[in-house]
């Protein structure tokens, strides 16, 4: 090899070596940090295998079959740990579910049976054409429902000014990567692109940018697994719950949160990148109210708005879409609150505008 091939594979293969010790030292640890480190890990220890694999097949073109099949078989389970990571460390997941393992039990399954059925060394051109393509078509679905996990992340960096919070900011660094290298792997399936050693070199460069991105930000708390409950048993001082207030009112007025009949504590929470004890503390100690009562306070609000301005809707339509689950609980919520039915609010508003 001459010198620009030996620095290509040297830069190449560091990446894969450290990707490997990382992934171990994650996995090795994942039981003081969550489920995230864990799905964290194995993405880590997955996409190694797979850059590893490209690496050496690149200047080793007579690289054992057995490596090769290894190598897609590993990259069957990239996407799949990508979103499983994303949605533990959204939820804040102290320990993986039963469902969980049960989803990755059967893709395991699935994977080992095609290749103890179609060993790649026997049938390389099923591999080639028609494997291949699956592993790659899953690939892309978990990239889908991986993006769609992250969505509320991502609209707020499309549509509002809001900053983001370290986590957040490490989930877009991670997803982007995947991406990057999902995209590199496609054309050259698809596309038959000479791009082939650019996937090695994407995840060594990108591995080294956010080791440094984490390194630059320890003082915000490591962000590769569930965030430490900071609080404890303390009350939240004033100083600090303001600043969580201020993002708190964003996140429901800009993103309309409350428009969602499912939004739990802890998926509001996991918006804020704090702890549902957290942020139960800040609803009841700081801002003197439920959970239930904060969220429909948003809810009544932006009915009387909608009752006020969309004549067309019904009044139970005008429920459902604010964020309530069924026409009783419109009704008898919105009279707590405004102290008189959603049908009299409607008629003392037309009779107001006459």
């Amino acid at each position: 090899m001459d010198i620009s091939q030996q620095l290509l594979f040297f830069f190449s293969a560091l990446g894969v070596f450290n990707g490997f010790l990382l992934a171990f030292f994650f996995l090795a640890r994942w039981k003081k940090r969550g489920a995230p480190q864990l799905f964290f890990g194995l993405l880590l220890l997955m996409l190694s295998i797979r850059i590893g694999k490209s690496v050496f097949y690149y200047f080793l073109r007579d690289l054992p079959k057995i490596y090769l099949q290894i190598g897609l078989s590993a990259c069957f389970f990239i996407g799949p740990f990508l979103w499983l990571y994303l949605r533990s460390s959204i939820h804040q997941q102290s320990k993986p579910t039963r469902t969980q393992k049960l989803h990755l039990a059967l893709l395991g399954l699935t994977i080992i049976s095609i290749g103890s059925a179609y060993p790649y060394a026997t049938f390389p051109e099923l591999w080639n054409k028609y494997i291949a393509q699956f592993i790659y078509a899953v690939w892309l679905a978990y990239l889908i429902l991986a993006t769609y996990a992250l969505w509320p992340t991502l609209r707020k960096v499309l549509t509002t000014n809001v900053s983001l919070a370290h986590p957040e900011k490490t989930w877009l660094f991670v997803w982007g990567i995947n991406l990057l290298i999902a995209f590199n792997y496609q054309a050259a399936l698809h596309f038959k692109a000479k791009v082939y050693i650019l996937g090695p070199l994407i995840f060594s460069f990108s591995f080294y940018g956010l080791g440094i991105y984490l390194l630059l930000n320890r003082n915000q708390g490591f962000a590769i697994g569930r965030t430490p409950n900071k609080y404890g048993n303390k009350r939240i001082q004033a100083d600090e719950a303001s600043p969580l207030a201020q993002r708190l009112q964003a996140l429901m007025e800009q993103d309309q949160l409350y428009r969602n009949p499912k939004l739990k504590l802890p998926d509001l929470a996991a918006q804020l990148s704090i702890s549902p004890h957290q942020l139960s503390q800040l609803l009841n100690d700081n801002l003197g109210k439920s959970f239930n009562t904060f969220v429909n306070e948003y809810r009544v609000e932006a009915a009387c708005r909608q009752i006020s301005e969309l004549e067309h809707l019904s009044l139970e339509g005008i429920g459902f879409e604010v964020g309530f689950s069924s026409k009783s609980t419109f009704y008898a919520t919105f009279k707590k609150m405004v102290g008189t039915t959603p049908a009299k609010y409607k008629a003392n508003q037309q009779e107001t505008a006459s």
